[in-house]
């Protein structure tokens, strides 16, 4: 018999394999005493793998209602005591759900089979940043920036709940089980021996979840500061002037994540339920203006 429990030390890892490639640029130009530009930009590509123990038929994951599977009775890879724990001697029952712990009874099983590849992640992410200034010295400053990272996922050697239970109503003999299905890609599931399920077994149950995000922000800035001495505008004659400043900000905001129908469907077994696409938007405009009237100077 298979152990009755599952070491996952194994599996954890402190460091995960990646590999970042970065790059990006500063710009200065300026155009005359009273004109400028600057500019930067940053891009990253970050692939990072990380693996997991063999995904598992789940306590509580199944697809009846109660968390479990259903087994015929008829499954010529039951023992004839599988069969009297599941209670198939009664001529009126036909299916039982079959629950994911480990007992003494047949009706109650979990399983994680050291035939399954271990589940992966795959992440890539993109990422860049572009502004551009122009200024006027000591007047006008304005500039624009632009953020966006993109990712790209994909979730590895997961098993297929539909398709486990789908493998599980099994016909024919032990020598040649056939699918009751009659689905031609079934592969039956024999969990009830050790050894009974081979890699190619497995990966017949395996389903890939792929999703892509984006995440975007837009900024435009306008500042304006300004000393309006030469325009007169002084408390005393002698005292420093009025200096203003006035400006506005601008920032949009969008984040989207788009899962794939597999992912959507929560068919997918240890993922951690059915992942939800989002699209959203915020928008934010601000506007400022502050003086600065001195009152009193050069006392002593």
């Amino acid at each position: 018999m298979p152990p009755g429990h599952f070491n996952a030390n194994p599996y954890e890892y402190l460091l995960q394999n990646s590999v970042r490639y970065t790059a990006g640029f500063f710009g200065h130009y300026e155009v005359n005493d009273h004109l400028e530009f600057y500019s930067n930009f940053g891009f990253m590509n970050d692939v990072t793998n990380v693996n997991v123990g063999p995904s598992a038929i789940f306590q509580g994951s199944g697809v009846t209602a109660s968390g479990g599977f259903l087994v015929n009775c008829g499954n010529p890879f039951l023992s004839l005591s599988e069969q009297q724990g599941l209670h198939c001697l009664i001529p009126t029952v036909n299916l039982h759900p079959m629950r994911r712990r480990t007992s003494t009874s047949a009706t109650q099983r979990r399983r994680r089979s050291a035939q399954l590849l271990l589940r992966s992640h795959q992440i890539i992410a993109l990422s860049s940043v572009a502004g551009a200034t122009s200024s006027v010295r000591g007047n006008t400053d304005a500039y624009m920036s632009y953020y966006s990272t993109t990712l790209l996922e994909k979730n590895e050697n997961y098993l297929s709940l539909a398709k486990v239970q789908d493998a599980l109503l099994v016909g024919g003999t032990a020598a040649n089980p056939v699918c009751l299905s009659g689905n031609a890609s079934c592969v039956p599931y024999d969990i009830f021996q050790q050894g009974g399920v081979t890699k190619a077994d497995a990966a017949s149950l395996y389903e890939l979840g792929t999703s892509t995000g984006t995440t975007t922000e837009q900024i435009e800035e306008i500042d304006i500061t300004g000393d309006l001495t030469q325009y007169g505008r002084q408390v005393a004659l002698g005292q420093p002037g009025v200096n203003v400043a006035i400006g506005g900000t601008q920032r949009a905001d969008h984040l989207e994540f788009t899962p794939d129908a597999a992912e959507q469907s929560g068919d997918i077994s240890g993922f951690g339920g059915a992942a939800v696409p989002i699209n959203q938007s915020l928008s934010v405009r601000e506007v400022y203006a502050e003086l600065n009237i001195p009152l009193i100077t050069n006392m002593r």
